[in-house]
């Protein structure tokens, strides 16, 4: 016998479309399901005839991370019901664009479809579903119904409950037990934890969000070790690119409040999520978080200030006050750390970490040292030169020709002692550093027991495991360039006019560019054109004197069609050669940029 799926294929091959979206659309409301990819091979004039098809594309493109695209589908959806008079399937339809409006900062079309949404909730002339109440709940502080929160989220479980849905009913609970502003009392999460471990029993389906939901319990509890054991066994592949993410925030945040180091494979995940939901607001916002707890944690002061203010601007944009809670509950959670930190802390010497990448600084747990009073410059500058060698390490005849550049061996060998001493009482004085300085057969050291993470170091690490990689792994690769990336800045800024250090900082800058350069060309063939343009565009901020950055992004803009936006770097080139370099560009580039007229199409004149 024939099956539905079949007469389905049968009619698209015989280019019968309009049998084929009907016969699409009672499988749908008999509550069946259709091939995605049948779907997507229906012509596009016939897919936005059915706001059913339109609501089932939109939300899986909503479940993979493609917002802006799920956000004008579900649009589509939702007119196309209101238009056919079904109340019920636009109401389900207005709750799935509401949640995507909520997740890419569209504030005025979210206000609106929550309004109306509440509205019909409170006539109780209309049944809503479970979707509706709970996209209420999560958007109740847009509309002033924070005290309706509670209530929205235990009728919505009534009713996913009372349907047999037990995803929605799975994914309901994790979003309320992250919602700080949610109040969940003892009973109830002891009721959330038996319910979900009974629907794991029973649908295998349901287990890696049974694990998620015990982890969420743990973590309300603050029972970091337990939290950090469940989210272990949560296979995050199961989970959408949302919840995705959530989950990997969650488990982050609990080994750092359970004093664990985080797993470099947990970031590599993090940063691929972080780019496929970059036009995901509050996941952004959490990223950043956890990135700025991260710093705290590790005792990365620069980084952290950097990472606050970076936070505080998401917090902002996306103006929900549960993160406002979240931040001041972690705030407390930090303090009580360091409490017990300082009742505990030996007066053994301390293991510094470096910051080297802007101001000098010095950092360990809640203690930072900025401003050391070296107690002259070449002190300084032998501690740097030290710092950039491999190793730490160097010959001491090969420091005294950098540094001293004198003639007389012997002098010079005096200076160096000299310096070495002052080098040695800076750090212990300033730092408690003991025998921080080691000579030994004739070489130069930093004691390296005394040193925690160098972040020049470690930028040099993450480029040299970036270029094994690329060729064979390139998402390896490209989280390795990621972080090297983000670590990069100014070197030492206020050791100024040091000859060696100089061409030191410009073989930073061609490493720097090199990165660049590897992830604009991988984002580029990704079509992921959004992040190619940004590292671009950070290529030629790197070396804005430089052709090569801004022919390449012309190529990038006029392979996407964007001629205008060729044009308009093309004469910020052509800018920067006259006023800064002065002289007229060549004309290769130019042959590549056409001007474009008012109507947009491409015109014949070169520039």
């Amino acid at each position: 016998m024939i099956t539905t799926a079949q007469i389905m294929v049968q009619l698209m091959n015989e280019q019968r479309y309009e049998e084929t979206v009907w016969t699409m659309e009672r499988v749908l409301m008999d509550g069946g399901s259709v091939s995605l990819e049948l779907v997507d091979q229906l012509p596009k004039t016939w897919t936005c005839k059915s706001a059913l098809l339109l609501q089932l594309q939109g939300e899986h493109c909503a479940h993979k991370g493609e917002l802006a695209e799920a956000y004008a589908l579900l649009k589509q959806a939702v007119q196309g019901f209101a238009r056919m008079g079904l109340q019920l399937m636009m109401l389900n339809s207005m709750a799935q664009l509401a949640a995507v409006c909520l997740r890419i900062g569209e504030w005025q079309d979210a206000q609106t479809l929550l309004s109306f949404l509440h509205m019909e909730f409170e006539r109780k002339e209309t049944f809503v579903g479970g979707k509706v109440l709970h996209v209420l709940a999560r958007g109740s502080y847009l509309i002033d119904a924070l005290e309706g929160e509670v209530s929205a989220y235990k009728e919505a479980e009534a009713l996913f409950i009372q349907a047999g849905t037990d995803l929605c009913c799975m994914q309901l609970y994790v979003d309320r037990l992250m919602d700080q502003l949610a109040v969940v009392s003892e009973l109830e999460l002891e009721r959330i934890g038996i319910y979900v471990e009974q629907k794991s029993r029973l649908d295998p389906a349901l287990f890696t969000w049974g694990q998620f939901i015990n982890g969420l319990v743990h973590s309300r509890r603050e029972q970091w070790e337990q939290a950090v054991t469940a989210y272990c066994n949560v296979n995050s592949d199961e989970l959408s690119y949302e919840y995705a993410a959530l989950f990997l925030i969650q488990r982050m945040e609990a080994e750092l409040l359970g004093a664990r180091e985080i797993d470099d494979s947990l970031w590599s995940q993090l940063n691929r999520l972080e780019a496929v939901l970059s036009s995901d607001m509050p996941i952004q916002l959490q990223i950043c978080g956890i990135r700025y707890l991260q710093a705290r944690w590790q005792g990365s002061h620069m980084d952290a200030e950097q990472l606050q203010v970076k936070l505080q601007a998401w917090m902002e944009l996306v103006n929900h006050p549960a993160h406002s809670a979240w931040l001041a509950q972690w705030e407390r959670r930090w303090e009580s750390r360091l409490r017990v930190q300082s009742a505990t802390k030996s007066n053994t010497a301390r293991s510094w970490n470096i910051s080297c990448f802007g101001t000098l600084t010095f950092t360990n747990a809640d203690i930072e040292v900025k401003n050391v009073k070296w107690k002259r410059k070449k002190a300084l500058e032998l501690f740097v030169y030290l710092l950039i060698q491999p190793d730490l390490s160097a010959p001491k005849e090969r420091a005294m020709e950098v540094l001293l550049q004198q003639v007389d061996a012997n002098k010079m060998n005096n200076q160096l002692y000299v310096i070495i001493h002052q080098l040695k009482q800076t750090l212990k004085q300033e730092l408690q550093m003991e025998s921080a300085i080691v000579i030994k057969d004739g070489t130069l050291s930093i004691n390296s027991q005394l040193l925690g993470q160098v972040d020049l170091v470690n930028y040099h690490n993450l480029i040299r495991m970036g270029d094994q990689a690329w060729g064979s792994d390139y998402e390896l690769a490209i989280d390795c360039y990621n972080q090297a990336r983000q670590l990069y800045g100014d070197l030492i800024p206020e050791l100024n006019y040091v000859d060696w250090l100089d061409a030191y900082r410009e073989s930073l800058v061609e490493k720097q560019v090199g990165v660049l350069r590897k992830l604009s060309l991988y984002y580029s063939n990704q079509d992921k054109r959004e992040l190619a343009e940004v590292y671009y565009s950070q290529w030629i901020e790197t070396r804005p004197l430089e052709e090569e950055g801004y022919q390449a992004l012309i190529e990038f803009l006029l392979s996407t069609g964007r001629q205008y936006e060729a044009r308009r770097w093309y004469s910020k080139w052509e800018q920067v050669c006259r006023q800064e370099l002065g002289w007229v560009p060549l004309s290769e580039m130019s042959k590549m940029v056409v001007s474009i007229n008012p109507s947009g199409d491409v015109e014949d004149e070169r520039i």
